[in-house]
C-alpha cells in the first residue's frame, strides 16, 4: 500500500483544469487549418479561350472575396461538365501564376437538370479562419447551384474581406 501525502494529492502532478471543449478566441485565430472554398461559373461555348476567361474570372473572383494570396492554396480542384473538353482549366489558373500550386481537372459526373457548360472549382486554402469565414462564389447561370452564393453579392467589398 502507498502512503498518502499529507495534503491529499500528489505534489508532483499538476491539477487538471477541467475542460470545456472551447477554445479560447485566441487560440482559434493562430491555429491554421485547410478551409475549402467551393466555386462554379457557366460559359456561352466550348473554346479553349472561353474556359480561360471563365475560370480567370471564377479564381479571380474567390481570391478577391477571400483576399487570398497563393502561397496560402494547398490545391485547386477544377471539374468540368462532359460537354467542355476543349481545353483544361488548370491551363487558365497557372496563367495566373499559381505555377507552384498543385492543380487538378476531371469530369463531372452528368446529372439530369444540371447546367450545361459549367467548371466548378474546391480550393484548398491554408487559413487561420473558420470554415464559416470562407466566401463561396458562383457566378452566371451556375449560381442554381447554390443561390445563396450568388456573385457579386451586397457586402462583398474589399472593407468586407478577409486575408488568408
Amino acid at each position: 500500500m502507498v502512503a498518502a501525502h499529507p495534503r491529499g494529492d500528489n505534489p508532483g502532478r499538476r491539477r487538471k483544469e477541467p475542460r470545456t471543449g472551447k477554445k479560447s478566441a485566441s487560440a482559434m485565430s493562430t491555429t491554421l487549418a485547410c478551409r475549402g472554398l467551393r466555386g462554379a461559373i457557366s460559359i456561352e461555348e466550348n473554346t479553349a479561350d472561353a474556359i480561360g476567361v471563365a475560370v480567370k474570372e471564377l479564381v479571380g473572383a474567390l481570391f478577391a472575396a477571400n483576399t487570398l494570396r497563393p502561397e496560402a492554396i494547398a490545391s485547386i480542384l477544377f471539374s468540368a461538365t462532359p460537354d467542355l473538353d476543349a481545353g483544361y482549366p488548370a491551363v487558365a489558373a497557372r496563367q495566373l501564376g499559381l505555377d507552384d500550386v498543385p492543380l487538378l481537372c476531371f469530369q463531372e459526373m452528368m446529372v439530369p437538370d444540371s447546367p450545361p457548360l459549367c467548371i466548378r472549382v474546391l480550393i484548398h486554402v491554408n487559413t487561420t479562419l473558420p470554415q464559416a469565414a470562407m466566401r463561396h462564389v458562383y457566378i452566371g447561370r451556375a449560381a442554381a447551384l447554390r443561390p445563396e452564393w450568388r456573385w457579386p453579392r451586397a457586402g462583398s467589398g474589399p472593407d468586407e474581406r478577409r486575408e488568408t
